[in-house]
């Protein structure tokens, strides 16, 4: 067992190993490594050895935010080129998944979501289903005035009598061939827009404004008033 010193020569505690054991003026310390060069430690006192600052070690009840590393200066110069230099307005976003850095360019910016938005009406509904309001299997039935605009492949199935299907069947349809209908009708099914809003509000998921479903928004993306003549 060798002594620990802090900065200055003050001998504050013991150190066996890579683990410290014992400090001084503490009744007992034990920490141990969570990752190279930064130990987490827990003092049985509040005495001055506690909270004393020693590199590589943190002696008190709050580990320090880790360290994100900032990112490449190239690569923001870039992006901030590239937005500046965009005939409109746009928003660029490239994030480090392993070291956490995030680079923008009208980054605070909120932009259409387009199709991303159907991602939000499956988890809603998935959500739904693990608190048993629904079952995959739950029936739905679309009827030609269900019908949306634009991108809805479904369009061909449904008869002057509707089309018999399943919420799990609707909702594989929307995300796989992003069809809108489909989306629409799993989006009723739950409970329409509020219940997507909840469903965020409830895990905490910030920076997202969900819209009024599928016609309106593609239609008023279009620079259109929905009627169900757009349908066709």
């Amino acid at each position: 067992m060798e002594e620990f010193h802090a900065a200055g020569g003050q001998m504050i505690g013991w150190k066996k190993g890579g683990v410290v054991v014992a400090a001084a003026g503490t009744a007992l310390l034990v920490t141990s490594f969570v990752a190279p060069n930064r130990n987490r430690a827990f003092a049985g006192s509040s005495h001055a050895a506690s909270t004393a600052t020693i590199p590589g070690f943190f002696f008190g009840g709050r580990e320090p935010a880790p360290y994100r590393p900032p990112a490449p200066p190239a690569l923001d110069n870039i992006v901030q080129s590239l937005g500046r230099s965009f005939n409109g307005q746009v928003g660029i976003a490239v994030q480090s998944v392993d070291q956490g850095w995030t680079v923008s360019y009208n980054g605070a910016s909120s932009f259409p979501q387009q199709s991303v938005s159907k991602l939000w009406v499956s988890m809603a509904m998935l959500d739904a289903v693990d608190r048993g309001k629904l079952t995959l299997q739950t029936p739905v039935v679309i009827t030609p005035g269900d019908l949306t605009l634009f991108n809805q492949p479904i369009a061909s199935l449904v008869t002057s009598n509707g089309y018999a299907s399943t919420v799990g069947d609707l909702s594989f349809r929307a995300m796989t061939q992003s069809d809108n209908t489909a989306n629409d009708s799993v989006l009723r099914t739950i409970g329409g827009p509020s219940a997507v809003r909840a469903f965020l509000a409830r895990r905490f998921v910030d920076g997202i404004r969900f819209g009024p479903g599928e016609r309106l928004m593609q239609s008023a993306t279009a620079g259109m008033t929905w009627s169900q003549d757009l349908s066709v």
